[in-house]
């Protein structure tokens, strides 16, 4: 993967009726695919569907989120971009909110945006719901996770539709690589 990906966070299963409702979103925007493959304004993204590597989900809730969310992570819906431009930014966005809208999901930003905090790396952090981050309405969730066993920590943030809706309006917009 060359650009930015992120993830919809799913409450229930991703049945065959689910992963249809995720196709018909990518369709809606234009999306011409192959396979797990799709361009949407000939630039190149892949899907995948269900956890990106194993115990991603169980990592969550250990991490707190089942906790602020009020509800258990059951599954997941992934996209990357192929390329980094700022299309392809603005486009990952849209796939996310049109999902994480039909699918009743949040989006796993796949680590820290600009809009909420970043723990200190020496020892794991309480995890955070903010309302309107900076001032940008909607949720930011941010847990703390484990790179190092017991000795550094990284941040990563979750948030709503109405976020992601909020954060694409300002110049500073940009999703994870």
């Amino acid at each position: 993967m060359a650009g930015p990906g992120a993830s919809v966070i799913l409450r229930e299963q991703l049945d065959s009726l689910r992963a249809e409702q995720v196709l018909e979103v990518l369709d809606h925007l234009g999306a011409r695919r192959t396979g797990t493959d799709f361009t949407i304004d000939e630039r190149p993204f892949i899907v995948w569907f269900g956890e990106e590597y194993e115990g991603e989900l169980r990592d969550r809730k250990e991490g707190g989120l089942s906790e602020l969310l009020g509800w258990r992570p059951v599954d997941s819906v992934g996209f990357a971009a192929n390329c980094n431009g700022e299309l392809d930014h603005r486009l990952l966005a849209e796939i996310c909110v049109g999902v994480a809208e039909r699918l009743g999901g949040i989006i796993d930003f796949g680590g820290t945006i600009g809009l909420g905090p970043v723990f200190p790396k020496e020892a794991p952090h309480p995890s955070m719901k903010i309302v309107n981050p900076g001032g940008v309405s909607g949720l930011l969730y941010a847990t703390s996770y484990e790179i190092e066993p017991g000795r550094r920590y990284g941040t990563c943030h979750y948030g709503d539709v109405t976020l992601l809706r909020s954060y694409l309006g300002l110049p500073s917009f940009r999703m994870v690589k």
